[in-house]
C-alpha cells in the first residue's frame, strides 16, 4: 500500500514575515504620525513667536517715537531690525516699515522673525497698523488766558506780541490777556498789558479752558515724565548731562536746554505738581502742570506751556514765561493772579507748539487699524 506525503514546511515563515512587515508599517505610521505632529507643533509655535515678535515692534514704536519721528516722513521709513530678547534668551527680531499714506496718516508694517543660531529665519509674520499723528492746539489767542483775574504790578508785564522762537518764524500779535467776562483785569499805572488788543473777553468754564482739541489736562497728566505728589520749591533747575554726554533725563531737575544747543535741547518733559509749587532761579521747557498755586520768585525762565488750576505770582526780578499760560484761579472768578517786578509772561505760539510735536504720541485709527498682513506679502 502506498502512502502520499504532505509537504508542510515552509507556511509558518512567510507568515512570521508578513506579520514583521505588518507591525513594522504600523510602528513606522506612528513615528511619521509623531514626527509630523511635532513639526506642526513647532511650526505653530515659531508662528506665534513671530507673531509676538511683530506686535512688539508695533508697541515699541508706538511707546517711543513721538508726533515728530511720523511728521518728518515723507514716504516711507525703515526702522531696525531690532534684536528682541526675554529672560536673556534671544527670540528674534522685528523690523518696520513706516509709510506715509496721507496727511498725518501712516501705515506702519512690523515684521517679526524667529531665528535659528545662525541667523536664518525660522517664522516670520507681518503685522499691519494704521495710525495717525494726533492734533493738539493750544489756544492762540492770548498770551495769558485766566478765568479769573489778573494784575500787573511794578514793571511786570503780560505781551501779545509773538517772538517766535528756534526754527520758527514771528506769526500775528494776539491778545495779552484773555479772561471770563466779569473777571477784573488790572494792568497798574504803567499800562503793562500789550497786544492786540491787549485784553480780549472769552466765555470759558474750567474745564474747557484745558481742552487742546485731540487731548485734554488729563490726557497731558497721564504722559507726564516727572511728578511730584504734593507741594515742591524748585531752584536751580537747568540741564543736565550723563557721562557719555547724553541728556540725564532722570535728573529730576533737569527740564530741558531752551536756551542752548546741547543734548537736553530737545528735552521738552511733562511735569506735574500735585499742590503748589515755588520756583526760583532756573530754565526750563516743556508742559508744567500745577495742581495749586504757582509761585515764580526771580530769574526763573519756561519755554513752552504752563497750566495753573490754582493762582499765578510773579515777583522779582528776571522771570520770563514764555509761550502759553493758562491759570483757573481755582475756577472763583473772584480770585486774581499777580504779575509784579520785572516779570514777563510772554507769547509765542512757537513754543507753545513744540511741547506737543515733541511728546505727544501718535495713536491707532478708532477702527480697522490693525490687519495681519502675513497671508498678502506670501500671496497665500
Amino acid at each position: 500500500m502506498t502512502r502520499l506525503k504532505i509537504h508542510r514546511s515552509g507556511f509558518a515563515l512567510p507568515a512570521a514575515l508578513l506579520a514583521l512587515i505588518i507591525v513594522g508599517a504600523i510602528v513606522t505610521g506612528g513615528f511619521y504620525a509623531a514626527n509630523q505632529e511635532d513639526k506642526v507643533s513647532a511650526s505653530t509655535d515659531r508662528g506665534s513667536e513671530a507673531f509676538y515678535l511683530a506686535d512688539t515692534g508695533l508697541q515699541d514704536l508706538l511707546g517711543t517715537e513721538r508726533n515728530a519721528f511720523f511728521l518728518a516722513i515723507t514716504d516711507t521709513q525703515v526702522v531696525g531690525p531690532e534684536t528682541v530678547t526675554t529672560g536673556g534668551k534671544t527670540l528674534g527680531e522685528y523690523e518696520l516699515l513706516v509709510r506715509r499714506t496721507g496727511p498725518r496718516l501712516y501705515m506702519v508694517s512690523s515684521e517679526g522673525r524667529v531665528l535659528d543660531g545662525s541667523g536664518n529665519t525660522l517664522a516670520s509674520r507681518t503685522l499691519g497698523l494704521q495710525v495717525r499723528v494726533v492734533t493738539a492746539e493750544m489756544p492762540a489767542n492770548g498770551a495769558m488766558i485766566t478765568y479769573g483775574g489778573v494784575t500787573v504790578q511794578g514793571n511786570g508785564e503780560i505781551n501779545g506780541a509773538d517772538v517766535g522762537g528756534p526754527g520758527c518764524t514771528v506769526g500775528d500779535s494776539v491778545a495779552g490777556v484773555v479772561a471770563n467776562p466779569g473777571a477784573t483785569v488790572d494792568d497798574g499805572p504803567k499800562d503793562k498789558i500789550y497786544g492786540s488788543p491787549p485784553v480780549d473777553t472769552l466765555t470759558m468754564d474750567t474745564s474747557s479752558m484745558f481742552d487742546f482739541g485731540g487731548v485734554d489736562v488729563t490726557d497731558l497728566e497721564a504722559m507726564a515724565d516727572k511728578v511730584w505728589t504734593s507741594g515742591q520749591n524748585f531752584t536751580g533747575m537747568g540741564p543736565t548731562t550723563n557721562d557719555d554726554g547724553s541728556c540725564n533725563t532722570a535728573d529730576p531737575m533737569n527740564f530741558g536746554d531752551p536756551e542752548g544747543t546741547g543734548a537736553c535741547d530737545d528735552y521738552f518733559p511733562i511735569v506735574h505738581v500735585q499742590g503748589n509749587l515755588g520756583m526760583q532761579t532756573g530754565v526750563g521747557q516743556g508742559v508744567l502742570i500745577v495742581d495749586g498755586d504757582l509761585s515764580a520768585t526771580g530769574n526763573f525762565h519756561w519755554y513752552g506751556i504752563i497750566i495753573v488750576k490754582g493762582q499765578l505770582f510773579t515777583a522779582g526780578n528776571g522771570n520770563h514765561l514764555n509761550g502759553v499760560t493758562l491759570v483757573r484761579s481755582g475756577g472763583d472768578i473772584g480770585e486774581t493772579s499777580t504779575t509784579t517786578g520785572n516779570s514777563v509772561v510772554q507769547y509765542s505760539r512757537c513754543w507753545s507748539q513744540k511741547p506737543f510735536s515733541n511728546h505727544i504720541r501718535p495713536a491707532p485709527l478708532s477702527t480697522r487699524a490693525w490687519t495681519d498682513l502675513s497671508a498678502a506679502l506670501t500671496g497665500s
